[in-house]
Order: C-alpha cells, then sequence, then structure tokens
C-alpha cells in the first residue's frame, strides 16, 4: 500500500476536523435556550480530586506469540527475552485534579491534570509512569472544544535481534520508547440524549538509539458518538483513521519500514440498573476492531515487508457504589492479533519459513481480569 505524503496527510486530516468543528459551531443556538437553575454549591467547587487504584491480572503481559511463548518457556534462545514471566500482576494508583471555574461568555472551563504509575509485581523492566495534562472551554450549554497532552517518558516495548556474535548467534537489544500524544476535540450535545464529537489526534514515538528506525510521527482523526435512548441504557461508538510514518522509510532499502495506515471502530453500551438503589450497579462492555497496514513500497513486486493485521478487544464488567463514596469496578478484558501476509513464503535467500509459520509468529491473544476502586474527594 502507497502511502500519502505526511504532509499531505497531516492537511487532510486538520481539514477534515476544522470542517466538522464549523459544522457542529453552526449548530449551536438553533434553538432558543431555557434558563437554567443555578449550579448547587457542589458544582461550584474550583478543586476536585479523583484518586483511584487498580490492580489486574494479566496472562500475557507483552501479548507474545504462542511461538514466542514456546520458546519462552523452553529458554532455548538466550538474551531474546528480559520479561521473568509472561504473567504479572499489575498495580496502577492514579490521581488525577481537576480544577474548575467560568471563563468564556461565562462558560464552565475546566483543567486537568493526571498521573498514573504501573507497577509490575515481577517484571521491572515494564514499569512506566503517565502524565497527562487537559483543558475543556464550554463556548455554550451544548459545544465545547478541548485540547489535551499525554507523555509516556520510558516504555518498554520487546527483545529485538540487533546483530550476531563470532559464532553466529543472535544479538538481541531491548526495544524502548517515549511517547507523546497531542489531541484537539470539539463536541456537541445535538439533543439531550445524543452528543457527538471530533478530534484531530498527533502521536511521536523516539525510540532508543538501536531502534531509532521505528520512530514515529502519526496523525489521525476520531469520530464518535453518544447515544442514551433510554435513562436505563446508552450506546457509543467511535470511528478512527491514522496515518504513521517511521523513520525506515528514508533509510536505506535494508531496514525495515514500520510506517502503517490503520482504521478501528468501537462499540459500548452500558446498563444503569434500577435494582439494589444503594450500590447503584452499572454494566458495560465494549468491542474494538483495528485493521493495520504496513507500508510495502520498498518491494512492491514481492512485499517483503507487507503484511495487514486485525486485533480485537473486548471489555465487560459491573461498577457499583460502595461505602464513603467510593465506586468499585470488576472488568474482564481479552486481546487477540491475527496477522495477514502474501501468500510468497518460503522466499528463497530471504525467508526460510513459510507464510503459515512466519503468521503463528505474528499472531497472540491475551486475558486480563482488574479491580478498580476510585473515590471522588
Amino acid at each position: 500500500m502507497m502511502a500519502a505524503h505526511p504532509k499531505h496527510a497531516f492537511k487532510i486530516a486538520v481539514a477534515s476536523f476544522l470542517s466538522i468543528a464549523l459544522l457542529f459551531a453552526a449548530a449551536v443556538d438553533a434553538k432558543p435556550k431555557k434558563k437554567k437553575a443555578r449550579p448547587s454549591s457542589s458544582a461550584e467547587r474550583s478543586i476536585v480530586i479523583d484518586a483511584g487504584l487498580s490492580i489486574t491480572y494479566d496472562d500475557n503481559i507483552i501479548n507474545y506469540s504462542d511461538a514466542d511463548l514456546d520458546l519462552f518457556d523452553s529458554s532455548a534462545t538466550q538474551g531474546r527475552f528480559s520479561i521473568k514471566s509472561k504473567d504479572d500482576w499489575i498495580f496502577i494508583p492514579r490521581i488525577n485534579p481537576r480544577f474548575t471555574g467560568k471563563f468564556l461568555g461565562g462558560h464552565p472551563v475546566w483543567i486537568d491534570l493526571g498521573f498514573g504509575y504501573y507497577a509490575y509485581a515481577s517484571n521491572d523492566v515494564r514499569r512506566y509512569s503517565r502524565v497527562s495534562l487537559s483543558a475543556r472551554q464550554y463556548l455554550s450549554p451544548r459545544l465545547y472544544g478541548e485540547i489535551s497532552y499525554v507523555l509516556i517518558p520510558r516504555y518498554y516495548y520487546r527483545n529485538y535481534q540487533v546483530g550476531t556474535d563470532d559464532i553466529g548467534a543472535a544479538i538481541y537489544a531491548e526495544a524502548k520508547f517515549a511517547k507523546h500524544m497531542i489531541a484537539v476535540e470539539a463536541g456537541y450535545d445535538i439533543t439531550k440524549r445524543l452528543s457527538a464529537t471530533a478530534a484531530y489526534k498527533f502521536q511521536h514515538k523516539s525510540f532508543n538509539s538501536e531502534f531509532r528506525y521505528r520512530n514515529l510521527n502519526g496523525h489521525g482523526f476520531e469520530l464518535g458518538g453518544v447515544w442514551r435512548p433510554a435513562n436505563p441504557i446508552g450506546f457509543s461508538a467511535t470511528y478512527g483513521f491514522e496515518r504513521a510514518s517511521a523513520s525506515g522509510a528514508d533509510m536505506a532499502d535494508t531496514v525495515l519500514d514500520v510506517s502503517y495506515d490503520s482504521w478501528n471502530i468501537v462499540f459500548g453500551a452500558r446498563h444503569y440498573m434500577s435494582i439494589l438503589s444503594a450500590t447503584r450497579p452499572e454494566l458495560f462492555g465494549s468491542f474494538e476492531i483495528r485493521n493495520i497496514k504496513y507500508q510495502n513500497d520498498r518491494y512492491p513486486q514481492i512485499f517483503y515487508f507487507g503484511r495487514e493485521d486485525f486485533n480485537y478487544y473486548a471489555k465487560a464488567g459491573i461498577s457499583v457504589r460502595l461505602p464513603f463514596q467510593a465506586r468499585g469496578t470488576i472488568e474482564y478484558g481479552f486481546v487477540q492479533k491475527k496477522a495477514n501476509l502474501p501468500d510468497i513464503y518460503p522466499h528463497p535467500g530471504r525467508v526460510s519459513q513459510t507464510t503459515v509459520e512466519l503468521e503463528r509468529k505474528l499472531n497472540y491473544r491475551s486475558n486480563s481480569i482488574t479491580l478498580r476502586l476510585t473515590r471522588r474527594f
């Protein structure tokens, strides 16, 4: 698949976002507004703090394929793995202060700060932190604009081969990256029960020096909506597209180009149950499909680097109110990848494995269960 020039992709994404935002803005004040009651004193507080702790068990923390897990269990390849176990317990404390007030036209504005730390019980190499900052300004009771920034300073990806020693044995190194993400979003309440959002998103990944060919810039847009046809139930849907250009695209032909185009669709539902009023249980679930097409313009005749992945994500859980104004959630998650390679393998002089064998090295699945406690102060 041939990729458009990154500058063109950026212009397309920005133009799409601005067009949608203007459509939303044009719809504002289409109907006369009724006077709203004065907000309660609790709604006028200048600072609130959301704190939480999650405990997750994940049976495949790196999302390794069955073939990789077989090698890990047998310890057949020295240096290929930095993890101590393929599964682990993950402890995630979070804190999110929010500063609220009124600004443009007397409409609400808030600024959110966020910090989360992902601590793995057995695999220190996987530990990382996440910092976020976002600001939302309402331009009317029904229209808002928001900008957000997220930083992951250091994230361990996995080990990759970087060469061979004097006797021909593979040498591996840890691939790590820093990730920056910026999003600009507009949201509009079409009716009391239907709302829509449009966003432009940018991400930058910067890998350690051995893997700088994996550095990439990604530009994308996202359209979403939430529909609550009745008080007990709500539905959500999102469509997104991203084009990512990697540094390997501008390097020698022998360097891997991991540039890609991707799209994803997410469907979600939540049921606000009327039973057990003391705990106010909520049932929720979501399903996501993400398609990734990696670039193959280096060798268009033999698709040497070409592949297409389908990733599936499913979640389901229940949330209940607990004493001391806390809320508890239990959630099950499932992830699966199915890779599709062109049926041209084995390729003489380059690849000795068959297409099926190569796909088996890419496909994976994992299961997780999460217990989460949150409270607002």
